[in-house]
Order: structure tokens, then sequence, then C-alpha cells
């Protein structure tokens, strides 16, 4: 992760925000992001950043929330 979404992250926290980091781990086959795509979730479902789009992200946001939810991080295999 670059070191300005580090930066990034250390803003969100020191404002309070309620935030998820999805990150993509691995990949099998050709997908629009590689390991190491992030993006950040908020509760109230905006995001900055991408982990490629579709339907993985929109199921990716999701869990995210939930996680925010339930104040628990998770690991996620789609």
């Amino acid at each position: 992760m670059p070191e300005r979404n580090y930066q990034r992250l250390a803003e969100l926290q020191a404002e309070g925000a309620r935030v998820a980091v999805v990150t993509v781990v691995g990949v099998i086959g050709s997908t629009p992001r590689e390991p190491g795509a992030r993006m950040v979730v908020f509760s109230d479902g905006r995001i900055e950043g991408t982990i490629g789009g579709g339907n993985i992200e929109y199921r990716a946001m999701s869990e995210a929330q939930e996680a925010l939810r339930e104040g628990r991080g998770r690991f996620v295999e789609h």
C-alpha cells in the first residue's frame, strides 16, 4: 500500500471514522486487479479506491459493511 494510503487511513482514524479496508490477497486466473489492491469502505456505504468493480466489489462492500456492524474483521473468499 503506498504511503499516502496509510496517511489517509491515519486521517480517517483521527476523524473517528468507522471504516473497513478490503484487500485482494490472492487471485486465480484473469482479474481486473492484482493482489494488494485495496479499497476503504465506510459504514454509510461510500468507498475510496477499488478492487476491480463489478459483482466481486459489490459483494466485498457488503461483507465489509457487515464486518463493521459486527465490529470484527474477516477473511472472505470469492
